[in-house]
Formats: C-alpha cells, sequence, structure tokens
C-alpha cells in the first residue's frame, strides 16, 4: 500500500500523523516511489548539504546527490532499522564521496579547489585552537591524504558538522576511536596543508 503524507479517515474523524523515516524506507524497499519521494523531499536540504561539504563545484555536488539517492534507492530493501535514517543517510554520502574521490584520484588531471571553498568551510568548521588552516591549499587533496579511518572522521565531524556519536555510529566504532582519530587527521591535516604552503608560498604583494 502506498505511503502518503498524511490521511485522513473520514469515519471516525481521526487524522493519521505522518510515517516516520523508517517506514518510509521499508515502503521504498518494497518499491513505493511516493514513500521514496516523500523521504527524499524531508531530507532534501540536508542531503544538498552533506553533498556541497563534500564536493567543489554545484554540478558535482548535485551529480553526487543523485548517486546518493539512486543507493538509497536501492538499498531501501536492505535497511534494518539498526540505526537511524539519518545516520543511513550519512553512510550513503560518505561512502559515495569516497568511491568519486578514488575516482578523480585515478584520473591524470586534477582540478584545484578554489581557496574559499573547502579552507573557509573547513576553518569555520572547527574549533578556534583547530583553525590553523593555510589560505589557497588544496583541502581536497590534503584529505585525501589522510588514512581513510581519519579522512572518513574529519569529513563527518569538521566539514558534514555530525556530532562524536553520529560519527561513531556511522563509523561502526566507539566515541573514544572516533575522537582518537579526529585529533590525529587534523593534527596530520595542519602538517599536510603546512607544507603545502611552504611548497607553493605566496608572491610577496599579491
Amino acid at each position: 500500500m502506498s505511503v502518503t503524507t498524511e490521511r485522513l479517515v473520514v469515519a471516525s474523524g481521526i487524522t493519521e500523523a505522518e510515517p516516520s523515516d523508517p517506514e518510509l524506507v521499508r515502503s521504498a524497499g518494497r518499491g513505493d516511489e511516493r514513500a521514496f519521494g516523500l523521504l527524499e523531499a524531508r531530507h532534501r536540504a540536508t542531503l544538498a548539504r552533506w553533498c556541497a561539504a563534500r564536493t567543489r563545484t554545484a554540478a558535482e555536488a548535485e551529480d553526487l546527490r543523485q548517486e546518493v539517492l539512486l543507493r538509497a534507492w536501492r538499498g531501501a530493501a536492505g535497511f534494518l532499522g539498526h540505526c537511524d535514517v539519518r545516520t543511513w543517510l550519512y553512510r550513503i554520502v560518505v561512502n559515495a564521496a569516497a568511491d568519486e574521490a578514488r575516482r578523480r584520484a585515478r584520473r591524470p588531471r586534477e582540478t584545484v579547489l578554489p581557496a574559499t571553498d573547502g579552507a573557509a568551510l573547513l576553518a569555520s568548521a572547527v574549533s578556534a585552537p583547530e583553525r590553523t588552516v593555510i589560505e589557497s591549499v588544496d583541502v581536497a587533496r590534503a584529505l585525501a591524504c589522510l588514512p581513510a579511518h581519519q579522512r572518513v572522521v574529519v569529513t563527518l565531524i569538521d566539514l558534514i558538522g555530525c556530532t562524536t556519536a553520529e560519527a561513531a555510529s556511522v563509523c561502526g566504532v566507539g566515541e573514544p576511536t572516533v575522537r582518537s582519530r579526529l585529533s590525529r587527521g587534523r593534527r596530520q591535516l595542519r602538517a599536510l596543508m603546512t607544507n603545502t604552503a611552504r611548497e607553493h608560498p605566496e608572491t610577496p604583494g599579491t
């Protein structure tokens, strides 16, 4: 049976509440496109924000969002409810973005990330002691140099805005492990950015 936003039960005069996210995913898993459309509409703005944080241009963000929706539709039937739907969507975004990053790394040439995108975003996401971000650095390249487990945690917390608990749920590890990976990842990221700045110093007066 198709899921709708709200159904009025005329005989009893009772209005049913909107279906929950897990109900929508389960309905989508049975092939209900209307349920999936409602789920997508409910999380559209959030998905757009996450995808924008993981890409360099609006076109790339939209491509990633479409890939995430495709994966979510295909994977809805396997949703077991062991985590909440937001966490399930986080994981899809992270995995899809990581796959695209690997594809980009295999390409012979890559466009450098404008400093006003990733660097500013990372600088605004971390606490004051962590704001050692160097301007005019390629954040995407620096992140790609981190070990995968550190890169995922830094991305989830500093770029996407997840809490430590949410990141732990996505990664399937405890919160102390997340905090340790975050600290090491930030420290290594700062070192990578500093080295990049030294290798490519700004011309005086520019």
